[in-house]
């Protein structure tokens, strides 16, 4: 007999029981659940965007939120070059923390954010769009998800430069023939997309400053630093009455 490898029509799936009420995912948002559980509920919401789109949305989000970082960092390379020291890729990244699973974020997640609620679709990335992206203590996990999901795609010849539009195709030249998908604890492989593509911005960016700057080195611990900060522990705290 040939195995069955879909449920039968009376039972529900879980994206489409969230997609139909809303109070399932109210009440995982009041428990502290680690990054990975969003993280596998988020890229299962996200399967059926298209690749270029997802790669599309977050190529011009960064492009934008590295132009609001720059009002920030015009000022403090003025005040490092006056004390004599130079600006550094450390402190620029200082312009993305924000504080782990806080219903605010600084300003310069706004485009990214903006970009995850505007994914086409609908069913679960509709739920997506409106439990997950629109959740601000999501956006360092969604960066992180996002960015390793292209590289990814881009290694295994899924996507092209030529899918993206042509001012985002700089996001697919980044990806490098060793480009591989290796757990942080493999430390003499892995690399973070994260890292990689927030060093390529700041460097260009380098460009037009006229204050003593360091060239930003790759960095594969973004990650573990403030993308994905560790929750405090126990991981899940039922608040429900």
């Amino acid at each position: 007999m040939k195995r069955q490898n879909t449920p039968p029509a009376s039972q529900s799936l879980i994206a489409q029981a969230i997609y139909d009420d809303a109070t399932i995912m109210e009440y995982v948002a009041v428990r502290q659940v680690p990054p990975i559980a969003w993280l596998s509920l988020a890229s299962l919401m996200l399967r059926n965007v298209s690749m270029p789109a997802l790669a599309n949305a977050v190529a011009g989000a960064l492009a934008k939120m590295v132009r609001l970082a720059d009002d920030e960092t015009q000022l403090e390379l003025r005040e490092f070059a006056e004390e004599g020291r130079r600006y550094t890729f450390d402190l620029s990244l200082t312009n993305f923390e924000f504080e782990a699973f806080h219903e605010t974020q600084p300003k310069i997640w706004k485009p990214f954010r903006g970009a995850m609620q505007n994914l086409p679709g609908g069913g679960d990335v509709e739920a997506f769009r409106e439990h997950i992206a629109d959740d601000a203590r999501n956006v360092g996990m969604l960066l992180w998800l996002t960015l390793h999901t292209v590289f990814d795609a881009v290694r295994a010849n899924v996507l092209k430069a030529g899918d993206l539009k042509p001012e985002n195709r700089w996001l697919v030249t980044l990806v490098s023939s060793n480009w591989m998908a290796a757990p942080l604890h493999w430390h003499e492989y892995h690399r973070d997309a994260v890292g990689i593509v927030l060093a390529h911005l700041y460097n260009e960016a380098r460009n037009d400053w006229k204050w003593p700057s360091e060239l930003a080195p790759e960095r594969p611990d973004l990650t573990e630093r403030f993308l994905m900060p560790p929750l405090p522990k126990p991981y899940i705290v039922d608040d429900i009455d």
